[in-house]
């Protein structure tokens, strides 16, 4: 008699219980983390209402949102919120610049 895979497989699940894996709380997302080289940029397009927040933690960097006057510096320790629409640029300054981002509420 040749087996097959399934076979095996039904084999074992009639023979063996399930494992139990007790249940986690749930967790908040974590915010997406990296790392750029100097002069290496980072864009995203935002839609109406949409909300993003830049937060540095290593290095500074350059921000500018499209339709926004003003020019931004990311600094370590601090946030900035942006609303879309618009495209919003992060410019590493200097090399190993660190920063995270989520979508706000």
């Amino acid at each position: 008699m040749i087996l097959t895979m399934t076979d095996i497989l039904a084999d074992k699940a009639t023979t063996e219980s399930p494992t139990r894996v007790p249940a986690r709380p749930p967790v908040a997302p974590m915010p997406i983390c990296t790392g750029l080289p100097q002069g290496e940029l980072r864009t995203w397009r935002l839609s109406a209402g949409q909300t993003l927040v830049l937060t540095g933690w290593k290095g500074h960097a350059w921000v500018t949102m499209e339709g926004d006057l003003g020019d931004y510096v990311l600094e370590p320790g601090s946030s900035l919120d942006f609303v879309g629409p618009g495209l919003l640029v992060l410019q590493a300054l200097e090399a190993g610049v660190v920063y995270d981002w989520n979508h706000g509420a």
